[in-house]
């Protein structure tokens, strides 16, 4: 989350960083999602890139903001639970993510 966002000027912007990783991760769609109608509830599996001290809470907002910029989803408030956690079968900097149907 630290290096999501950048303040220029008095403006806030996606940091360097942050747009490479959702130009990057928004290309690789590898399993090549489908679209999400409706309220969803997701699972994210991720691999930790090193063995560094790590907070998960900063995962889901930036990968929940690039499905719906990818248009996987119409708006990241379909989410209506969420659940982050690493996993050291994801390779080291990867993510999957599982969405599931809702009793909503």
């Amino acid at each position: 989350m630290n290096a999501l966002w950048r303040s220029n000027q008095g403006k806030v912007h996606r940091s360097d960083r942050y747009s490479q990783w959702r130009h990057d991760a928004g290309w690789e769609k590898a399993q090549r999602p489908g679209h999400v109608d409706g309220q969803c509830k997701v699972v994210i599996g991720a691999g930790k890139p090193d063995e560094r001290c790590r907070d998960i809470n900063g995962i889901p907002k930036a990968l929940l903001d690039l499905l719906q910029a990818c248009s996987v989803l119409n708006d990241d408030s379909q989410v209506t639970s969420l659940m982050a956690k690493w996993d050291n079968t994801v390779a080291p900097g990867c993510m999957i993510i599982v969405k599931g149907t809702t009793d909503a």
